[in-house]
């Protein structure tokens, strides 16, 4: 979202200017914008991805980093184009970086279900979460990290000298 914001406004008004020459359309603009921008993100992501999966400590197996780090890559790549479909709409940056942040805090929040559940939702946030990328990204990144874990639990209640024996 922020490369959107630092380069897109001076693409966006060479563009008007040389479309109005006609030299090309809006289609193949955003096709080089994106062509531009993937590489960067790319790199981007995979430092991300880097630094937070082993610090945190999620699961050491590479397969697993490898997914990590294209879901990174794919919510990287969804702010940027959110970032330039606001920049499109809206031409001052500084609001269109603050719609962008509130879209992306929504979408983080209501899809999910790390505030709420999403079944939880009244019906027409819940079929809207559908369209949110949070969505399906979470889902990714919890099915990455638990597929395969064997959790042992005990099944006469917690051991002795846990919270639970002083109520």
């Amino acid at each position: 979202m922020f490369n959107a914001i630092a380069l897109f406004p001076t693409m966006r008004d060479m563009h008007y200017r040389e479309s109005r020459d006609g030299f090309y359309n809006s289609w193949m603009f955003l096709c080089t914008y994106i062509a531009h921008v993937v590489p960067f993100a790319m790199l981007a992501s995979v430092i991300f991805a880097t630094f937070t999966y082993w610090a945190i400590g999620l699961n050491p197996q590479v397969v697993r980093f490898v997914f990590f780090y294209f879901n990174s890559l794919l919510l990287h790549l969804a702010g940027e184009l959110i970032g330039i479909g606001m920049l499109g709409m809206i031409g001052d940056p500084t609001l269109a970086n603050s719609v962008c942040a509130l879209i992306i805090s929504i979408s983080c929040l209501l899809a999910s279900g790390l505030v709420r559940s999403v079944e939880s939702l009244p019906t027409f946030l819940h079929l809207l979460s559908y369209l949110m990328i949070h969505k399906y990204a979470s889902e990714l990144f919890v099915v990455n990290e638990y597929s395969g874990l064997e959790l042992d639990c005990p099944q006469q209640g917690a051991p002795e000298g846990t919270f639970l024996e002083n109520r």
